[in-house]
């Protein structure tokens, strides 16, 4: 049942990517054309419809409610993830990332991805806590700036 899900999501994005995507104008020397008479008809352009028709792209079907609640209930209780909170404090201050931290939780079972582990963290931080950190980052950010120079 996943599997489909990916391959609808990855069929869309494909759909949109090569079907939808607007095209650049190209500008060229040749006249403008000349308009037709009022007693012809010019063909008009192809719906979106018939061209993913054409190049066989499977039109996607929303998924059912039952689906969406089984994966609901499979995500994990973000609020139940606080008591992490002092190993991820540890971490950040043996200078772990956040990213590494996630990666090292997920070793150990603990399912984050480095947003969740930054909320985590910084949700339980005091505001003088927050400010060290904020200017811990720029610190780091301007001295990595240099090296790349």
């Amino acid at each position: 049942m996943q599997r489909s899900f990916v391959f609808d999501t990855l069929a869309a994005l494909l759909y949109v990517r090569f079907v939808m995507q607007k095209k650049p104008l190209k500008r060229s020397n040749a006249k403008p054309a000349k308009r037709s008479l009022p007693g012809k008809q010019t063909p008009s352009a192809p719906s979106p419809a018939a061209v993913a028709a054409k190049i066989g792209v499977v039109q996607l079907e929303m998924p059912s409610p039952d689906a969406l609640l089984r994966e609901a209930e499979e995500e994990p209780n973000y609020r139940d993830l606080s008591e992490y909170c002092p190993v991820i404090a540890t971490l950040r201050g043996k200078g772990f990332s956040y990213r590494e931290i996630a990666e090292w939780l997920s070793e150990r079972g603990v399912e984050l991805d480095h947003n969740a582990v930054y909320r985590l963290h910084t949700r339980n931080m005091s505001d003088h806590e927050a400010k060290m950190e904020d200017q811990e980052a720029e610190l780091e950010t301007q001295l990595e700036a240099q090296r790349n120079r």
